[in-house]
């Protein structure tokens, strides 16, 4: 039995669709009726209520009237059923589903994604998913901070540790970050053989951005012989956003390798280990150790906001430790990347002894863990990569010395601001070796 309130809706998805309609002559509304009604049946059936239906049939209604609507309308139904698509965060925004429904509807409804017995989240996982997550997706698209929204809202007090559903969004995070990577590794920059890292320079200066360098990197810099120095740098897209809604601040996370200046990602790894479906081989049998170290150092999107030297607003106050550090289970091939040891479903040890990737302690633990790359960022990074790689470990000793002589003043001032302080700098005549 259908209530006022289904009725009412029905009414106004139908007063839409002819407004939309009558853009166009009379002789293709029917056929355009018939289309569009399918698809509307077809939305409502994917789990889409009134309003996300009502909100398609706008977006075609403010779309330039044209000559192929037919066409146009086939293109549109194409785009809602990538995720992360403007059409499909327009309709995700639109719906008044409870954020953890939204949430429930994307991972599980469309993208049919569930955890494998070996704790990896794998996408159509039924083989049978009519949408698929988008390969790469501009870390400025307004999906990325809709999720953070929904997340916080329905997870940000409570951590994502309360059910199944929250589990799932610990392990989509990987995907969100591939999205990410894609499109930047992609990006345009004048030299073809451009590393990540200068066409990620290239995206923020064309989109006149600013990244965060000031958060604790030592979780990506993880090693399996004693810790030295550095090897990685963190990377934060945006550097602050004051916004207490649909925040983007240190949202999108890239850890940058401070030699090559490539991208380390877990993804690096995961590309061998593909089946024929897509998926991923995350059984653990196959992987080299610098297949492991790149799992282990890999970077991870933020649905908190984490400090750094930024101010988080009210609302996503203590969201970063609730949500991103103290998170549900990682898939067994994390596990084994950090412990050296792998398991089996049943519990059973498959490969054990292992070297296992630590991370180093960092100055508020009592360790010697201080960021290369901070306050001056680029020039950090080319002040570092100046010092001659025989002596960078006895560099790095002073550097850390200078910083706890003045942690206040020195914890995000950067190596740069380090070589820059007369007492440390080389002598014209000297070089390098006066470190």
């Amino acid at each position: 039995m259908t209530t006022f309130r289904h009725r009412w809706q029905a009414w106004r998805l139908q007063r839409a669709s002819q407004r939309y309609l009558r853009r166009y002559p009379v002789t293709a509304q029917a056929t355009l009726l018939t289309t569009l009604a399918t698809q509307l049946t077809t939305l409502r059936r994917e789990g889409w209520d009134f309003a996300a239906c009502r909100a398609y049939v706008t977006v075609l209604t403010n779309q330039q009237p044209a000559p192929a609507p037919a066409a146009q309308l086939d293109r549109a139904w194409r785009q809602l059923h990538r995720v992360g698509s403007d059409l499909y965060t327009t309709l995700l925004r639109a719906s008044r589903l409870a954020p953890a429904a939204k949430l429930r509807l994307m991972l599980t409804g469309h993208l049919q994604a569930a955890v494998d017995p070996h704790g990896f989240l794998q996408l159509n996982a039924t083989g049978q998913a009519a949408y698929r997550f988008s390969a790469q997706l501009n870390p400025l698209c307004d999906f990325y901070p809709l999720v953070r929204q929904l997340v916080c809202q329905a997870y940000g007090r409570t951590g994502l540790g309360r059910d199944v559903l929250g589990h799932q969004l610990h392990c989509f995070r990987s995907y969100l970050d591939r999205a990410a990577l894609a499109y930047l590794r992609a990006y345009p920059h004048p030299q073809p053989t451009a590393t990540d890292y200068q066409r990620l320079l290239q995206f923020l200066a064309d989109h006149q951005l600013r990244a965060d360098y000031t958060t604790n990197a030592s979780l990506h810099n993880r090693a399996a012989q004693p810790f030295t120095y550095p090897h990685n740098m963190k990377v934060q897209l945006t550097a602050n956003d004051p916004a207490w809604r649909y925040n983007r601040g240190r949202m999108i996370e890239l850890i940058v390798d401070l030699t090559s200046e490539q991208f380390v990602s877990e993804w690096n790894a995961y590309q061998h280990h593909r089946r024929a479906n897509g998926q991923v081989d995350a059984r653990g049998q196959g992987y080299q150790a610098a297949e492991l170290a790149q799992i282990a150092n890999t970077e991870s999107f933020n649905y908190g906001i984490p400090h750094g030297a930024h101010h988080v607003p009210y609302p996503y106050r203590h969201t970063h430790q609730r949500l991103d550090v103290d998170h549900p289970q990682d898939p067994a091939i994390r596990h084994f990347a950090l412990t050296g040891r792998l398991q089996a479903p049943t519990g059973q040890t498959i490969i054990k002894g292992q070297a296992a990737y630590r991370a180093p302690k960092t100055l508020a633990a009592g360790g010697n863990y201080v960021n290369i790359v901070s306050g001056g960022q680029v020039a950090d990074l080319r002040a570092w990569q100046a010092v001659p790689a025989d002596q960078r470990a006895i560099v790095y000793r002073r550097y850390v010395q200078w910083v706890k002589a003045d942690l206040r003043h020195r914890q995000y001032a950067g190596f740069a601001a380090f070589c820059g302080d007369p007492k440390n700098a080389p002598t014209p005549t000297s070089g390098i070796d006066a470190f």
